[in-house]
Formats: C-alpha cells, sequence, structure tokens
C-alpha cells in the first residue's frame, strides 16, 4: 500500500502529464483547424509538415496549388478566420491571433511557378 506521500507525488505526476498532453492537443487541433480553413476545397498537390515544438514555440507549414486570384483567397481566407487580425496584406498576407500569453501567427505567400500558384502558409506560435 502506497503512503501519503507516494499518493500526493503520484497524483501530481498524473496531474502534470494530463495537462501537458492537454497543451499539445490544444495546439496540434489549432493546426489542424488552420489548415483545413486555409486550404480551400479546390486546392491541388496539398502538402504538409507536422508541427515542430522547440523552446521557444512551435511551427508548421503547408503548401498547396491553387488557381484563385490573391484577392479572392485572401477575402475568403480572412472571413475563415475570424479571430485572426490581419495586419498585412501584400505581398505577404499576415494573420494574428493573441491569446493570453501566447501568439499564433500565419503567414500567407503565394509564387507562379510554371504558371501554377503555390500558396504557402507558415504557422508560428510563440510565447508573448
Amino acid at each position: 500500500m502506497l503512503s501519503g506521500k507516494w499518493k500526493i507525488l503520484r497524483a501530481v505526476v498524473l496531474l502534470w502529464g494530463f495537462l501537458g498532453c492537454d497543451h499539445q492537443d490544444a495546439l496540434h487541433k489549432e493546426t489542424i483547424m488552420l489548415q483545413d480553413r486555409t486550404i480551400p476545397p479546390a486546392a491541388n498537390r496539398i502538402e504538409r509538415s507536422g508541427l515542430m515544438r522547440n523552446n521557444s514555440g512551435a511551427t508548421a507549414s503547408w503548401n498547396f496549388e491553387a488557381d484563385r486570384n490573391w484577392e479572392a483567397y485572401t477575402t475568403w481566407v480572412t472571413g475563415n478566420l475570424p479571430s485572426y487580425t490581419a495586419e498585412n496584406v501584400a505581398p505577404i498576407l499576415r494573420l494574428v491571433r493573441r491569446l493570453p500569453g501566447d501568439v499564433f501567427e500565419l503567414q500567407i505567400e503565394r509564387t507562379l511557378v510554371d504558371n501554377v500558384w503555390l500558396v504557402r502558409v507558415n504557422f508560428r506560435a510563440f510565447p508573448q
């Protein structure tokens, strides 16, 4: 049978593990939601990197081919992300969401390659 100290220590370790996983899952869910809301339904050749964490925050990126004009895309994507504020529109769309203690940032740019528009989305999360 466990003594009182060991029961408390075990409870603290379990709680710490659950809270740490929940925070990571929330950030992963945010990334998935952002991918869903920044990649148009008619996009082709979608490529995604996984969420990468480090001491200063987390990053992810995704690319896709798009046939929309830039103005239509920026209107569509800002409408899909009402909790994000557009801080710059041309030539790179920068969207920011500020939370207590955290900042989420998207930088979206397009490049013409072989007569096809490639759109790259870079996501960054970092402490404020």
